[in-house]
């Protein structure tokens, strides 16, 4: 299950449906009590319903949270990454100060991935954190660094072919990646 933050609309027409279809069973199947099981069907349901949008209301809440946290994380890395990926030449050997904040940016990465496989950041979100991956699997020397760390195994099943799959379908061919 993924979190998708426009469900809360459809709450109160699962309670409209579910009255539309145990009202007419109650009153089929219990004539001699139709007042008191139509109430108590009514009181079930509305509670299922309130348990749902309320465990839905903890999961937006929890993905405020990590939304907001992740941001922070990030914003803190951007003038590292971006300097990280603007270095000249080109294609020029990281080293080790480049490569540990690559690291701390590999981890948010891995943890926003595992956030998201337990259904707690919303797919668009999830979509739109790839595509910014991306431009940073786009440079080589960051690329074999990236995929030499995967190759560890200690980043909880996140992989390069999900973020780019994810961002290659969601941007323009020219703006496909250049690097290969």
């Amino acid at each position: 299950m993924n979190l998708n933050l426009k469900h809360t609309t459809y709450y109160p027409w699962l309670f409209a449906g579910g009255c539309i279809v145990l009202l007419p069973l109650v009153f089929l199947l219990l004539p001699d009590s139709r007042f008191q099981a139509a109430i108590t069907a009514i009181g079930c349901l509305g509670g299922v319903v309130h348990f749902l949008y309320s465990q839905h209301h903890q999961d937006a809440r929890f993905f405020r949270e990590l939304f907001t946290d992740f941001n922070k994380r990030f914003d803190k890395l951007t003038n590292d990454l971006n300097t990280v990926r603007m270095r000249t030449p080109t294609g020029t050997a990281l080293k080790d100060e480049q490569k540990r904040k690559l690291s701390e940016y590999f981890d948010l990465c891995a943890e926003e991935h595992l956030f998201h496989e337990a259904g707690y950041i919303d797919q668009r979100v999830w979509e739109a954190w790839c595509r910014g991956m991306v431009i940073f699997d786009n440079d080589l020397e960051i690329r074999k660094y990236w995929e030499n760390e995967l190759g560890t195994g200690s980043y909880y099943g996140f992989s390069l072919d999900e973020i780019r799959r994810l961002a290659d379908s969601h941007i323009t061919p020219n703006e496909r990646r250049t690097t290969k």
